[in-house]
């Protein structure tokens, strides 16, 4: 497993860094095959002290992405508390397959049970532009998933829209969650 440990805004003592890399080895134990993980930490200036320093943690494994975020007013306490909660959506998730029965196809279930043959990560590719109304770009692969995938996906991710490319039509469909607690689903129209 790949650990990956980026500072923005601030410098990361070593302490710091063992005490990231230690908890991030210990995820190896909900998924066997974690290819990366990334953890950044970033130092924004806020009016609440206690949410200075913001920890992202994004657990790259066979073409799954499963991210966590969280402020805090020190460096450890953010690495902490990130770390944990992305251990909380693995073990949910997990559970939630386990007594469902459903995932045969996931990347997850299949990151959890089988090894693949060959490295299959997901870039994902952000570029900055100069001023205009599109701050960020993100390009990445889109591999054909059911509507049941997708709405998982997107809860690993904690998005609240998914861009996919759907394995019935073979279309890009967007499923987005609604204020009311259920999905939606937006598929083209080609007529």
């Amino acid at each position: 497993m790949e650990v990956l440990i980026r500072a923005r805004n601030c410098t990361l003592p070593e302490s710091v860094r063992d005490l990231a890399e230690r908890k991030i080895g210990k995820l190896s134990r909900f998924l066997d095959r974690v290819e990366r993980v990334e953890l950044e930490v970033a130092s924004e200036p806020t009016r609440a002290s206690g949410e200075r320093f913001v920890v992202q943690v994004t657990l790259h494994a066979n073409g799954t992405l499963i991210r966590s975020q969280e402020r805090a007013s020190t460096i450890p306490l953010a690495v902490n508390t990130a770390v944990d909660k992305l251990q909380n959506q693995l073990t949910r998730f997990k559970e939630r397959l386990h007594t469902q029965g459903k995932g045969k196809g996931s990347p997850l279930r299949a990151a959890a049970t089988e090894e693949s043959e060959e490295d299959q990560s997901v870039e994902a590719a952000a570029t900055e532009q100069p001023g205009g109304l599109i701050t960020r770009v993100k390009r990445f692969p889109m591999k054909p998933m059911d509507v049941d995938e997708a709405v998982q996906q997107m809860e690993l991710l904690g998005h609240a829209f998914f861009l996919f490319l759907d394995s019935d039509s073979g279309l890009a469909s967007l499923l987005y969650r609604r204020s009311d607690g259920t999905y939606g689903l937006i598929q083209p129209d080609l007529a």
